[in-house]
Order: structure tokens, then C-alpha cells, then sequence
């Protein structure tokens, strides 16, 4: 048999093999979803309503009326709680700002509680970003930024965040920096090829899927820098 015709052979058994890959990561990516959604339905939102349950309970016993108010005072705030953990799931799995308002706003809203929620400085900046985009492209962006700052804050431990957006005339660049402990890009993305990681590939697949292109650069103690465009005049 020629390389020729060898060649011809295996390619569309690496597409399929590649195909195949994507579908397993996809279907991970979704019960590692559904794992997050049902951890955080038990271990939050489940036991601030037990204690809920339990404290209204415990108002049938109490018969002085000031003690009573107080009380009661005391469960609204722990129901105004909950109701903040409930809403930041959903917003978290679907902003619905991006929907009704566009990207600008949404990852203004979302630097914003991610700044108040953990104290890390986020420092953004954003050139040329007033208008609408596609909404695929909005998504794609939006969840760039958002795996990446979960990426900076959960594993890298960085405590300074950059992120930066600016609309040229055919794409939307997008840069985010963090001055976290770094990793090895290689290893990272093999580690993600085997099903044992979603976060960088989801990255790259969200990206590449409008058309675009993502790069990304860490080293050990240097941080993480993250380059990415996004094409707006699609034909």
C-alpha cells in the first residue's frame, strides 16, 4: 500500500476519532454541569432551607411579641439569602442580562459580584463595546471570561485580575491576565483531551466555533495571559 492511499485511510479515521472526542467531552461537560447544580442544591440552597424549616418551627414556642418580631426580622434576611444563592445559580448557568441588555453590561454585572464576592481586584476595561454583537458571540465570550477569572481564583489562587475587550473593525479582542501561580499549557490541555479537565477545551471549542481564535500562555509563578478574537462581520 502507498503512503499515498495510507494517508487518504487514516484521515477520516482521525476525523471520526476527533468527533468521537468532542461528544465524550461534551457529554462530561454536561454531567460535570449537572454534579455542580446538584452539589450546590444540597449543600447550599437545601440547608439554608432546612434551617429555615427548623427556625420557623421554633417560633410556635415563643410568646413575647418583641422576641417574636425580632425573630422574624432574623428569618427574612436568611430568606433574602437564599434567594441571592438561588438567583446567582441561575444567572451563573444563564445571565439572562446578556439576553436583554448584551455583553457590556453583563460583564460588568459580573465583575462586579465577583469583586464584592472575594475581595480580588478585577480591573476592566472596555473600547468600542456599546454595540449588540451576535448572541453566539456575546455567549462565547462571556463564558471566556467567566472560566477564566473561575480558572484565576480556584486553582491559579491570583489575587489581581485584568481584563480587557476592544471592537475593532472585524472582531472583538479579548485579553484577561492573572498574576496566579501559573500552569503547564501542554500538559493542561492533553490532562483535558483525556475527559479528566473541560475548562481549557470548553475555552477553545466556544471560540473557535464563531469563527475565532484563542491563545493561551502560562508559565509556573508567572500568571496566565489569555488572548482571544472574535470575528462580527461573519458572512
Amino acid at each position: 500500500m502507498s503512503m499515498e492511499m495510507k494517508k487518504v485511510e487514516e484521515e477520516p479515521e482521525a476525523i471520526n476519532d476527533e468527533a468521537r472526542n468532542i461528544s465524550k467531552r461534551l457529554l462530561n461537560k454536561l454531567e460535570a454541569e449537572r454534579r455542580y447544580i446538584a452539589r450546590e442544591l444540597h449543600d447550599e440552597i437545601g440547608q439554608a432551607l432546612t434551617a429555615l424549616k427548623i427556625s420557623l418551627q421554633s417560633l410556635q414556642r415563643i410568646n413575647d411579641p418583641e422576641q417574636l418580631s425580632k425573630r422574624l426580622n432574623d428569618l427574612i434576611a436568611m430568606l433574602d439569602r437564599v434567594l441571592n444563592q438561588v438567583r446567582n445559580m441561575s444567572l451563573n448557568l444563564r445571565p439572562s442580562l446578556i439576553d436583554d441588555l448584551g455583553l457590556t453590561p453583563t460583564i460588568r454585572w459580573y465583575v462586579d459580584m465577583i469583586s464584592a464576592t472575594t475581595g480580588i481586584d478585577i480591573e476592566l476595561s472596555m473600547v468600542g463595546m456599546d454595540s449588540r454583537f451576535e448572541l453566539e458571540t456575546e455567549i462565547a465570550c462571556f463564558r471566556v471570561i467567566q472560566e477564566a477569572v473561575n480558572n484565576a481564583i480556584r486553582h491559579a489562587k491570583a489575587d489581581k485580575i485584568e481584563i480587557k475587550l476592544e471592537k475593532n473593525m472585524d472582531n472583538i479582542q479579548l485579553s484577561i491576565f492573572d498574576n496566579g501561580c501559573g500552569f503547564d499549557v501542554g500538559r493542561a490541555m492533553e490532562y483535558a483531551k483525556k475527559g479528566k479537565s473541560f475548562g481549557l477545551i470548553a475555552m477553545k471549542e466556544r471560540v473557535e466555533l464563531t469563527g475565532g481564535k484563542i491563545e493561551i500562555s502560562s508559565a509556573y509563578d508567572k500568571g496566565t495571559f489569555i488572548r482571544a478574537s472574535f470575528p462580527i462581520n461573519r458572512s
